[in-house]
């Protein structure tokens, strides 16, 4: 014969102890601290991790995004608008338009009284001297 009480207190037990597990691991879950990366223009276009854009240079309606492998995309957003989604970064706007983050950096140097940042897989840039000012409050010259 089949004890009916006892089999559904069985089962009973069995489901509490899964629902206690499965809240535990939930809780850790979410206990798990992850970068916030703004899901802006740059989300939309494939970027998961703000680590992989390295700098962003302006053309026309498009910015250029250029990826520590040296691999790049063309965007169509305004630059404005893909620096502030960067502010968490360790980045710096260069002059108008041009953006890179201190990991893409590979020498600055000085000609001719002027600054220029040469990047790891990317453009050499000029920097002005409104963000001069800005680089060496940064600690970058």
């Amino acid at each position: 014969t089949l004890d009916w009480a006892r089999s559904w207190t069985n089962a009973g037990l069995i489901s509490l102890a899964l629902l206690i597990i499965l809240f535990i691991a939930i809780r850790r879950h979410r206990a798990i601290e992850r970068p916030q990366f703004p899901k802006g223009s740059l989300w939309r276009a494939g970027f998961r991790n703000l680590a992989d854009v390295a700098w962003i240079v302006s053309e026309d309606h498009y910015c250029r995004i250029g990826r520590p492998d040296g691999n790049t995309s063309l965007l169509h957003a305004r630059f404005t608008d893909l620096a502030k989604e960067l502010e968490t970064v360790d980045g710096a706007v260069l002059r108008r338009g041009h953006w890179a983050a201190a990991s893409a950096v590979e020498v600055i140097e000085r000609r001719n009284r002027k600054w220029h940042v040469i990047l790891k897989n990317g453009p050499a840039i000029a920097v002005s001297a409104a963000a001069a000012t800005d680089l060496r409050s940064r600690g970058w010259l």
